[in-house]
Parts: structure tokens; C-alpha cells; sequence
């Protein structure tokens, strides 16, 4: 039987996205490219290899390597011809290839976790028109780790004035086990929101209003952050007051 083939040029998200619509057709071999000149983000051979990495963990995936031209099947890349900020980008994958596929299950499987603390963040400098209530956080800051750049770290420090620890790693396949390790991924539409989503992790989103195309798409995930969110996620029972008595 001929294994079906794939091609998608970056970014890293967007090839998550995608992933659901292999399934769909029957998962087979993967070619990564790189983005045409000027559009999105500068999808570097490090990242591709990274991304290479991860990707071959997954079952439904015979092979992943870097696109040279070869003949495929299928050209994932497509689903900006029907680009709509409206809708999900999974969808747009999908309907590209008139598939169908369960969004509210995982589609990225057989990730190790690794445990760091319960409540991995991850904010990028784009897409963050409406930022999340973050000082809620403070309460849980012994909770929290930042997994990102460093560059990342620090604005979000300084944009938020959240001081939390910066957890450093060395491949998006380590970043992927991090954020399956914990029990809450709060981030803004980015690569680590696509994983957390793919992986079906307990996730916040900070929602892009001008383009919402990373809306969560199952029920054990939210787009506010409150802190009864938080006590629910951590079994923390609300401490009684006596103003709370009501007379």
C-alpha cells in the first residue's frame, strides 16, 4: 500500500493544527518546508529539525523530514487560500480536504510528560490585544513556571509584573513534556496554546479578538482566568469569612 504523502511550510502552530486532517486521511509521511518570503514568521532550520523531532513521535506519522522538492498528496499549506480569522485553523485544514475529525479529542500522542510545577505560562509578543486577569496568579506564584524564550520572560515580567520562575528548554519536544506535565497551560495563541490544545491539557487561553482562530476546542478548557478557575483546578476550598454570614 503506497504511504500518502503531506507537505506544510511552518509555522510551527500551524503544523499542530494541521495535524487532525492527516489523521483524517490516514496519517503517512510528512514534509516540512519553510514559509515563502515575508509571510508569518522566520521559520528557521533549527525549529524545522525541532519540530521534526516531536513529530516523529506520532504514530499515524510513518516519517517527517524536510521538504526538497519531493512529489505529495497533499499540500497542508493550502489552508490559507481559505483563511478565515473566524474560525479555527484546524478547520480550516480540514475543509480544505473536505475531513472530518473529533476535535474535542487529543490528536498529539505518546508525549512523556515531564512534572516541573502545576501551572505552566507562556505568553508571545503578538496576538495579545485583551490581556488575561493575571495578578490572579499571585496567590499561586509557587505553582507557576514561564516556559518560552527568554526574551519572551522578560516581557512578560515587565508587561505583567508577574515575577515568576523562568523554566528553560532545549527542544520543542521538551517544551511539549513540560506543558503535558502540568495541570493548568495558561498562554496566549501561540505554538504552546496548539500543543496544550493538541494534547488536551487543562488550558487558558488569552484570546487574539481581532483574529480568534485558536479558540479551545473541548470543554476542560476556558478563556478567562479568575480565581475560582484556579481553586477548581487545585481542589482549594474558599476559606469562610464572617462577612460572607448575610443577615
Amino acid at each position: 500500500m503506497q504511504i500518502k504523502t503531506f507537505k506544510h511550510n511552518g509555522n510551527c502552530g500551524d503544523i499542530i493544527f494541521s495535524l487532525p486532517t492527516i489523521i483524517a486521511l490516514g496519517g503517512g509521511k510528512l514534509y516540512i518546508g519553510k514559509n515563502p518570503p515575508g509571510i508569518g514568521r522566520i521559520f528557521t532550520d533549527e525549529m524545522r529539525d525541532q519540530m521534526i523531532e516531536l513529530l516523529k513521535t506520532q504514530p499515524y506519522l510513518a516519517d517527517v523530514s524536510p521538504y526538497n522538492n519531493e512529489y505529495i498528496d497533499y499540500d497542508l499549506s493550502k489552508f490559507v487560500e481559505i483563511f478565515n480569522c473566524y474560525d479555527h485553523i484546524v478547520n480550516w485544514h480540514l475543509k480544505l480536504f473536505k475531513s472530518q475529525f473529533d476535535t474535542s479529542k487529543a490528536w498529539l500522542e505518546s508525549i512523556n510528560p515531564i512534572h516541573t510545577k502545576d501551572i505552566v505560562v507562556n505568553t508571545t509578543f503578538r496576538d495579545r490585544d485583551v490581556p488575561l486577569d493575571w495578578q490572579v496568579l499571585k496567590e499561586y506564584k509557587n505553582k507557576c513556571i514561564f516556559v518560552g524564550f527568554k526574551k519572551e520572560y522578560d516581557n512578560f515580567k515587565e508587561s505583567i509584573g508577574l515575577n515568576i520562575p523562568w523554566h528553560p528548554t532545549k527542544s520543542i519536544l521538551e517544551f511539549a513534556q513540560v506543558i503535558k506535565g502540568s495541570k493548568l497551560f495558561i498562554g496566549n495563541q501561540s505554538l504552546g496554546f496548539a500543543l496544550a490544545e493538541a494534547m488536551k491539557v487543562p488550558r487558558i487561553l488569552e484570546v487574539h479578538h481581532h483574529c480568534p482562530s485558536s479558540m479551545p476546542l473541548s470543554s476542560n478548557a476556558r478563556i478567562v482566568l479568575t480565581d475560582k478557575i484556579l481553586r477548581k483546578t487545585f481542589l482549594i476550598k474558599r476559606k469562610f469569612k464572617l462577612s460572607d454570614i448575610k443577615f
